[in-house]
């Protein structure tokens, strides 16, 4: 039976070999002119419109200043060969919210296009710029491509974090330490020019030979922010031009001098006061010493007038060291007198002593005279000794009247010169992360409020449909977070670099929005 089949079905073949061949010619046209039609119409009903890859031959880059180094995207696109895939990118620098450029372009399948763009360093501090790549393409629909015209978005965010070399490191270590003398140094001035406004406003009311200049002293509040800044060339530069000014420390240890030698002269003054007033209680034996402690009351009451008039030092310390030396050589002279004096007495009882001692052969001991003659005797050794309280029962006491010796006005001039500068110190600036337009430091800690989110794609109803075009569900939802203050970061798959540094994405102060699946197609594997 299955033989007679199988003879059957030959026989019809040799009977219809003209008519089968055209058949077979016949279908293969069909296939060859409406098969791609077909295919493409089963995958357009499953989705799958256009599909379109961006990828960059280096996302995240590391320089230092004024590098520079070529990035390399490629564009492709995945669709009907008789559809052309039409794009616009736009390539912009999201730290300054500058586009870098924006172009317009027809992708087709199996022709990828690249563009090639050169980054730059920035030439002071330390921190991480962004840039981003997006590109959008749809299919326009013809009679061979059938398509919603709906767009494909693709985006790579590219990093580029700069430093110092080590040779900026070195100056800025060099520079910090000249930063920090500097403004110890102002302050060192700036406390000495208030020293010298102070000191000369209480000796300019007695002192015509005083004073006082407010030297101008170069503001450090520029060097600070060229130093917050990073400025490092230009720090460099306005640290050389700053010079000390050597006028302010002269003129300070000027003034310092005329109030230690001013607080001098007043302490002259008060010992003379003291000096005199003990004088004027003593007990004169002649007119003579009357007189010049009278002419001593009178030069000091001068002095004390000239002393509060506005006159130069030199002359107030004249008149002070001129009268301290009358003082001295008229205590000199008092105390020669009353030793003679007392010598004298002492002479004169011991001649007594002896004539005792002749007439009653009895030369006695001094204790053994009566309690008056030792107390006698023993006072004329304390004039002797000491030159005061002198009495002599054979001196003439003079009466006599002193003018008032005038109470010194004028106290020392106190100023605190003790300059206490300040432990200065200065903080390295933070690494400065800039999004859309704004700078801030780099995030350190901003794990706790800063949470990115994901859009993770899992398994696909068709295991032919490509994961990257499933992802393209989340582009409203992704554009939607981008106008809420979220950067969007593109598409993490298997097939992304591993290389990129950890935690590079966290260190700017914004939240992330980033796609990704664990849906691969299965004719790709990961690297």
């Amino acid at each position: 039976m299955g033989r007679r089949k199988k003879k059957n079905l030959k026989q019809w073949i040799e009977n219809h070999k003209v008519l089968l061949s055209i058949g077979i010619i016949i279908l293969i046209l069909t296939v060859s002119l409406f098969g791609a039609k077909i295919a493409l119409f089963i995958h357009f009903m499953l989705g799958n419109d256009i599909l379109v890859s961006l990828s960059v031959d280096n996302q995240d880059l590391g320089l230092h200043h004024n590098e520079e180094q070529e990035i390399r995207f490629t564009a492709k696109a995945t669709t009907n060969p008789f559809c052309k895939a039409v794009c616009r990118s736009i390539f912009e620098d999201t730290s300054s919210n500058y586009v870098i450029e924006e172009d317009e372009f027809n992708l087709r399948a199996g022709i990828p296009l690249n563009k090639e763009y050169t980054l730059t360093a920035p030439s002071k501090g330390e921190g991480l710029r962004l840039y981003k790549m997006e590109m959008e393409c749809h299919s326009i629909p013809t009679l061979l491509c059938h398509t919603k015209d709906t767009p494909s978005t693709r985006r790579i965010l590219i990093t580029l974090y700069y430093n110092l070399t080590e040779e900026e490191y070195q100056l800025k270590a060099k520079i910090k330490a000249d930063l920090i003398n500097k403004i110890i140094e102002v302050y060192d001035s700036n406390a000495k020019l208030e020293f010298s406004k102070n000191i000369s406003s209480k000796l300019s009311p007695y002192l015509s030979d005083i004073s006082y200049v407010n030297y101008e002293i170069p503001s450090i509040n520029n060097l600070v922010i060229l130093w917050d800044s990073q400025e490092l060339a230009k720090l460099e530069n306005e640290l050389s031009n700053i010079k000390k000014n050597q006028l302010i420390d002269a003129q300070y240890n000027a003034l310092l001098e005329s109030q230690i030698r001013f607080n001098d002269i007043i302490n002259n003054m008060k010992n003379s006061y003291a000096d005199l007033q003990i004088i004027t209680t003593k007990v004169f034996v002649n007119n003579t010493k009357i007189g010049i402690v009278k002419n001593l009351i009178d030069d000091f009451n001068s002095a004390l007038i000239i002393l509060e008039q506005k006159t130069s030092l030199e002359q107030k310390k004249a008149l002070a060291d001129v009268l301290l030396e009358k003082l001295t050589n008229l205590d000199d002279a008092m105390s020669d007198e009353y030793k003679s004096k007392t010598e004298q007495e002492l002479d004169i009882m011991q001649t007594d002593l002896n004539e005792i001692c002749n007439i009653t052969s009895v030369c006695a001991n001094i204790t053994e005279y009566s309690c008056d003659v030792v107390e006698h005797f023993n006072q004329i050794l304390l004039d002797l000794n000491l030159t005061e309280n002198f009495t002599s029962k054979s001196c003439i006491i003079i009466d006599h009247s002193f003018t008032k010796v005038n109470t010194l006005t004028i106290d020392r001039i106190q100023a605190n010169n003790t300059i206490k500068l300040p432990t200065i110190t200065l903080d390295d600036p933070k690494p400065q992360c800039c999004v859309l337009g704004k700078c801030e430091e780099c995030c350190i800690n901003c794990e706790e409020r800063n949470y990115p989110i994901i859009f993770l794609h899992g398994h696909a109803m068709n295991k032919d449909l490509s994961a990257e075009f499933s992802l393209e569900g989340f582009n409203k939802i992704e554009n939607k977070l981008e106008n809420d203050g979220y950067l969007s970061a593109g598409t993490v798959t298997l097939f992304t670099g591993i290389d990129s540094p950890y935690g590079i994405w966290g260190l700017p102060n914004v939240p992330f929005a980033i796609k990704t699946s664990y849906y691969f197609d299965i004719f790709k594997e990961p690297e």
